[in-house]
C-alpha cells in the first residue's frame, strides 16, 4: 500500500468533531474496562491464592507468557489490517476494505489452526523442559492446551475486532470486554470453589475469549458499513504483496514485543524457579495495571491519526503525535513514581511479604514503566505511518539484547538482573531510535522533536522524584493499605498538578477539560 501523502483521496468522511467524539468514547470506555479490571484483580488475586500454591499460580502466569510467543504466526496481519483499514476510512473505499478484510480473515483462519498445533506441541513438551514438578505436569499440559484453544478462537476472529478498531468503534469493543471480564470472573470463582484448582483459570479464560470473539463478529457486521467477508473477495496476490512489503515487518515487531513482555518470567522459570514467577508477577502487578491505564491514550488515537494521514493532513497528525507523547510519558512517569512510593507496603499487605521481590526489583519495575510509556506513542506513529520495517528491526534488536542480558544477569543477580536487563535493552535501543525514526517520518529534526516532547517533562518530574522518595520512607515506617494509599494519592495528585502547570499547552488543557465535560454530561444523564 503506498504512502498516504502521495495517494489521491476523497473528501473527509470522518469530520474532526466525530473523530474527537469517537476518540473520547474509546478512551473513556477503555478506562471503564481497566477500572473494572483493577478492582477484579485486586480482589481476585488473593482469593485465587487461597486455593492455589505459589507453583500453581505461577503455572498459569507462565503458561500465558509461553504461548504469547505464538504471536509469531500472526505474520503481522492484525497490525497490518488495523493500520491499512484506518487509512482507508480516511478515503472510503468499500470494495478495497472488503477485499482486505476477506483476505486477512481466511489467512488468519488457516494460521489459527497452525497456532493450535504449535500450542499442542508446547503443551506436550514444556512441562518437562521447564522442570514443572511431577504432580503438576498433567495439569500444566491441560492448561497450556486450553489456553492454546483460546488463542485459536481469538485469532480466527481477530479480523472483526480489527475492523471495529480501524473504524474508531473501540468503545463497542470495550463494552464487549466488560462482558468478557465479568464472565471470566464469575466462572473462575465458581470453578475454584468446586475444586478445579489451576484449571479454573484456564477454563474461564477459554469461555470468556469465546464470548468476546462471538460478540466482536456480531458487532462488526452491525457497525462497519457494507462489510462483506467472502472467499471470492479474498486475494492471494494482495496477501502476498502485503506479506512482502508490510505484514512480515509487523510480524517481526509483534514477535519482538512478545519476547520483551514475556521473557522475564520465562527466564525466571527456567533459571531460578517456577515459584519466582509468582514473586515477579505480584511485585509488578500494580505497574502492569498502570500500563493498562496508559495504553488507551495511544491505542484509541491510532485509528484517528491513521485517518489524518489517509486524508493527507500530516501536520495535524504530527501535532497529535507530540501531544500523545507528552501525555503518555508524563502520565507514565507520574503513575510509576506514585505506585513506587507505596508498592512495598501494598504488596506485603495484599498477598504477603513472601511475594514481594524487594526494593531494588520494585525500583527497576518503576523505571521500566516509564521507559515503556515513552516508547508507546513513538511506536504508534510509525505503525500508523506504515513504517513497519525500521521500527521492527529496532524491536528485534531490543528483544535479542533483552534475551541475552536477561540470561546473563539472572545467573548472577536473580530477579533483579532480569528486570535490569529489560531496562538496559530498552534504553540502548527503542528509547532513542524510535523517536529519531518518528521525527524523520514527519520530516522534522530529531532535536526539535525531543525538545518539544521531552524537555517540558524535566521541570515537573525533578521535584516529583524527591517527593516520591520521601513518601516511600513515610510508608516504610507505617505499612498497610492506608499509608500506601496516602503515598500514591499524594504523589499522583502533585504530579498531575505539575504536568498541568508546566507541561500541558493550551490545546492539551482544552482537550482535558473536554474529557471532564464528557464525564460530567454522562453523570447528569445517569441521574
Amino acid at each position: 500500500m503506498t504512502d498516504s501523502a502521495n495517494t489521491p483521496h476523497a473528501t473527509n468522511h470522518a469530520p474532526a468533531p466525530r473523530r474527537a467524539h469517537n476518540y473520547l468514547a474509546g478512551v473513556l470506555t477503555g478506562y471503564a474496562v481497566i477500572g473494572l479490571a483493577v478492582v477484579v484483580n485486586l480482589w481476585l488475586t488473593p482469593f485465587t491464592l487461597r486455593f492455589l500454591d505459589r507453583d500453581e499460580y505461577a503455572l498459569f502466569v507462565f503458561s500465558n507468557d509461553l504461548l504469547a510467543w505464538l504471536v509469531l504466526l500472526d505474520l503481522g496481519m492484525t497490525m497490518g489490517l488495523r493500520s491499512q483499514a484506518a487509512q482507508l476510512t480516511g478515503r472510503p473505499d468499500r470494495l478495497m476494505m472488503n477485499r482486505l478484510a476477506s483476505t486477512t480473515f481466511f489467512a488468519q483462519l488457516v494460521l489459527a489452526l497452525l497456532m493450535f498445533i504449535a500450542g499442542g506441541a508446547v503443551a506436550l513438551f514444556a512441562p518437562r523442559v521447564f522442570h514443572v514438578r511431577v504432580d503438576l505436569q498433567g495439569q500444566a499440559s491441560l492448561v497450556l492446551l486450553l489456553l492454546a484453544l483460546g488463542m485459536l478462537v481469538n485469532f480466527a476472529t481477530q479480523s472483526f475486532s480489527s475492523l471495529l478498531f480501524a473504524h474508531q468503534q473501540i468503545h463497542y469493543d470495550n463494552l464487549i470486554r466488560i462482558a468478557q471480564l465479568v464472565a471470566r470472573t464469575v466462572i473462575t470463582v465458581a470453578l475454584l470453589m468446586t475444586g478445579w484448582k489451576v484449571l479454573s483459570l484456564a477454563v474461564a479464560s477459554l469461555v470468556s475469549v469465546s464470548l468476546f470473539s462471538l460478540l466482536s463478529v456480531v458487532r462488526a457486521y452491525l457497525t462497519v458499513p457494507g462489510l462483506k467477508i467472502s472467499r471470492r473477495l479474498a486475494s492471494r496476490s494482495l496477501l502476498w504483496s502485503d506479506l512482502k512489503g508490510l505484514h512480515i515487518w509487523y510480524a517481526a515487531g509483534n514477535t519482538s514485543g512478545a519476547v520483551i513482555q514475556s521473557i522475564d518470567r520465562i527466564i525466571a522459570a527456567r533459571i531460578i524457579s517456577l515459584a519466582s514467577v509468582t514473586t515477579l508477577a505480584l511485585t509488578g502487578r500494580a505497574y502492569e495495571l498502570a500500563l493498562l491505564l496508559l495504553t488507551p491514550l495511544t491505542a484509541a488515537a491510532q485509528p484517528a491519526v491513521g485517518q489524518l494521514l489517509g486524508e493527507g493532513q500530516r501536520a495535524a497528525a504530527f501535532d497529535a503525535y507530540k501531544q500523545l507523547t507528552l501525555l503518555s510519558t508524563g502520565a507514565g512517569a507520574v503513575a510509576a513514581l506514585s505506585l513506587w512510593s507505596g508498592n512495598a507496603a501494598f504488596v506485603t499487605r495484599w498477598v504477603g511479604a513472601e511475594n514481594y521481590g524487594g526494593a531494588t526489583l520494585d525500583a527497576l519495575m518503576m523505571l521500566n514503566l516509564i521507559l515503556f510509556s515513552w516508547v508507546l506513542p513513538n511506536r504508534m506513529a510509525l505503525i500508523v505511518g506504515l513504517r513497519a520495517r525500521p521500527q521492527s528491526l529496532i524491536r528485534v534488536a531490543e528483544a535479542a539484547l533483552n534475551l541475552c542480558l536477561s540470561v546473563l544477569l539472572a545467573l548472577r543477580y536473580g530477579l533483579v538482573g532480569i528486570a535490569a536487563a529489560t531496562a538496559l535493552a530498552s534504553a540502548l535501543t527503542s528509547c532513542w531510535q524510535l523517536p529519531r525514526l518518528a521525527a524523520n517520518y514527519f520530516g522534522r529534526e530529531a532535536r526539535e522533536v525531543l525538545r518539544e516532547t521531552a524537555a517540558p517533562l524535566v521541570l515537573p518530574l525533578l521535584p516529583l522524584v524527591a517527593l516520591a522518595i520521601c513518601m516511600r520512607f513515610f510508608v516504610a515506617a507505617r505499612g498497610g493499605y492506608l499509608s500506601a494509599l496516602v503515598a500514591v494519592v499524594t504523589v499522583g495528585a502533585c504530579g498531575l498538578t505539575l504536568l498541568w502547570l508546566f507541561t500541558f499547552d493550551a490545546k492539551m488543557k482544552e482537550r482535558a477539560l473536554g474529557v471532564l465535560r464528557v464525564w460530567s454530561n454522562l453523570g447528569e444523564r445517569a441521574r
